[in-house]
């Protein structure tokens, strides 16, 4: 109890020292003119309220406008899906015509699960190549092997090349799956149930309604997600499968090309550039 009794007293005391301290500051600043007597006013408690009220209402009046924002990415989410999937259900794109609905409906999932793989993964090999690598061999044993295999040498470059081809090719795909076909005879009816021609033509024959799932399903939540856990994103088997298979594309010599564009480039670029004279510190 007596210990307690003299923390109080110390703390109390602490307090009191710093109230005295702030007055002497301000009559300080008053004394020398800085500070007038009218900008200080300790008596005036609806000054002291409104000034702690204003940040309470801005704060509810920003809670409100990302609830709005929510709510309307969400309708518009949930509507691009929706014509979508009843596109397919109509036997409308390509491979529902080609193949099947169901093969369709698999394929188009499949393929947005794969391009956020390929998205987040991007994200975290690069974010995760100047973090040492044993600190999570034990934790993370698949990431690891990831980062092993995408760091070693020129891979991560490589490993870039070849993950564009895969985004644009399961772009592609996709487009296949949920793209409806041209029609042989214009109508004013939709083509597609439960929704009127305006809905058809804006979402679906626009490609407007696969761009909005691609870039929200596809791409940002994978990478917005991969930013905050990136070691988890990649301790995945699908990720080091992915990242073999992008080392392999650009093994194939398809995209050797854009190397070409690189060492023009490089031969162009001025001797004074930043990053020539940071190369030729390092150099020497």
């Amino acid at each position: 109890m007596a210990s307690t009794t003299s923390t109080k007293d110390n703390l109390k005391g602490e307090k009191q020292s710093l109230i005295e301290r702030h007055q002497s500051d301000v009559t300080a600043l008053t004394s020398s003119g800085s500070l007038t007597d009218t900008e200080v006013d300790y008596s005036d408690e609806s000054s002291c309220s409104s000034a702690g009220s204003a940040p309470k209402s801005t704060e509810s009046s920003s809670w409100l406008v990302q609830r709005i924002k929510y709510t309307i990415s969400l309708i518009l989410l949930t509507l691009c899906v929706a014509v979508i999937l009843a596109g397919i259900a109509a036997t409308q794109t390509p491979v529902a015509q080609t193949a099947s609905r169901l093969v369709a409906l698999a394929a188009m999932w499949l393929l947005i699960l794969w391009l956020g793989v390929l998205e987040g993964g991007q994200g975290s090999l690069v974010g995760l190549k100047p973090i040492d690598k044993d600190s999570y061999k034990d934790s993370h044993p698949i990431a690891h092997k990831c980062t092993l295999l995408a760091h070693e040498g020129d891979n991560l470059n490589r490993f870039i090349v070849g993950r564009q081809f895969l985004v644009v090719l399961v772009v592609f795909c996709l487009n296949l799956c949920c793209t409806p076909t041209e029609e042989e005879e214009p109508s004013d009816k939709s083509r597609i149930p439960f929704f009127p021609k305006v809905i058809d033509q804006v979402f679906l024959e626009s490609g407007l309604a696969v761009m909005i799932i691609t870039v929200i399903l596809g791409q940002l939540s994978a990478e917005v997600n991969a930013t905050n856990c990136m070691l988890d994103f990649i301790n995945t088997p699908v990720v080091h499968v992915s990242t073999w298979i992008c080392l392999l594309i650009e093994e194939s010599g398809l995209l050797h090309s854009v190397y070409l564009v690189q060492w023009f480039f490089a031969l162009t670029a001025k001797d004074d550039s930043p990053s020539s004279s940071s190369n030729d510190d390092q150099d020497a």
